[in-house]
């Protein structure tokens, strides 16, 4: 008994002793002892912290790779296989990818394959050409050049056309669309030339405004820079208002235009027929033999001279002075090598019937 009251008492003063041996938490030791409470706790935080870390770094690699991945895809699809298909060409519309450079001005792929796309849609589907034949391929070759010489010399209109402040408005183009519509017996609405546009060449209605549109700004351009031309049909103006016989000036003027050799006649036109470039409207604006003014064509220049007139059709002649100077001009740039292709596109090709 005596022993056991003796173990009891031993056991409560080594209690006590560790009792006392508990640091008090006091005003001036708080500071001291949060950081040993945090101290402890960062065995158990950092290495928690240590596997977010690295699970980030790791993600960030692999994200890293899927791109760097993709985009060698995307370039080896577009820049070596070429690839024309919807998802590679939506890429095309989101990312300002190039395909070609004229005098520093940048060429995108997506307006190559916009043009590219819709003559493979009209060989498809109009023409019912197999393109995996192997005239089908001498034929996507063919339009392949077609539609890089498109864009190479809209983008050298573009550059024109910044510089000299040459704009199209969307009056304009509305103007011209409905112009084509009224011009056509069989196309009733623009709804219906739209669908027509749509199911020959797969163009939307956004597209077919902004290659109308592209359209519109190259007539101006090549306008614009032909100054040899204006002042050349200024003169031939001048000539037939002081009595020069039309048919000999003509002939005189006549180059490689077949109707300019035939003395400019082009005999009875039905006023309904298509009138690209005004001549018909000017003509029966006039009474016979009546000279019209300067009329600007969309490869040219032109002189009416109205020659009989019916109810439904109208003769008249014409004068035709070419645009030269923006043709000289690009295949100066390309001489020089300030245009450079991205893409193996033919040089040439022929297609033979």
């Amino acid at each position: 008994m005596k022993q056991l009251l003796k173990k009891i008492s031993s056991k409560r003063k080594s209690l006590n002793k560790e009792s006392n041996n508990i640091p008090r938490i006091t005003n001036d030791t708080l500071a001291e002892h949060r950081e040993a409470v945090i101290a402890k706790g960062k065995r158990y935080k950092y290495p928690m912290q240590q596997t977010k870390h690295r699970i980030v770094i790791i993600s960030s690699i692999i994200l890293v790779a899927l791109l760097v991945g993709l985009s060698l895809f995307t370039w080896f699809q577009l820049y070596r296989a070429q690839a024309t298909s919807d998802f590679f060409y939506r890429i095309t519309q989101i990312l300002p990818l190039p395909v070609a450079k004229v005098d520093n001005q940048t060429v995108l792929y997506k307006d190559y394959l916009t043009k590219l796309r819709s003559s493979l849609y009209y060989l498809q589907t109009v023409e019912s050409v197999n393109l995996s034949s192997e005239d089908g391929k001498r034929q996507v070759e063919y339009q392949k050049r077609n539609a890089m010489n498109s864009v190479l010399e809209q983008a050298y209109v573009d550059k024109i056309a910044k510089e000299r402040n040459i704009t199209v408005s969307d009056e304009e183009v509305n103007s011209f669309i409905k112009t084509r519509v009224s011009g056509q017996e069989s196309i009733a609405s623009e709804a219906d030339y739209k669908k027509i546009i749509q199911e020959f060449y797969g163009w939307t209605a956004e597209d077919t405004h902004l290659l109308v549109k592209d359209q519109l700004l190259r007539h101006k351009v090549v306008a614009a820079v032909d100054i040899a031309a204006k002042q050349k049909a200024e003169a031939l103006l001048a000539q037939l208002r002081q009595g020069i016989d039309f048919g000999a000036l003509a002939k005189q003027n006549a180059a490689n235009d077949t109707i300019n050799q035939a003395g400019g006649d082009v005999g009875f036109v039905s006023l309904s027929s298509e009138d690209p470039d005004g001549l018909i409207n000017a003509a029966n604006a006039l009474q016979p033999n009546q000279l019209s003014e300067i009329i600007t064509g969309a490869n040219g220049l032109f002189i009416v001279k109205t020659l009989e007139k019916r109810a439904d059709a109208i003769r008249f002649a014409r004068l035709y002075i070419p645009f030269e100077a923006f043709k000289k001009d690009f295949e100066e740039l390309q001489h020089s090598g300030k245009i450079q292709e991205y893409i193996e596109v033919p040089k040439s090709i022929t297609i033979t019937s």
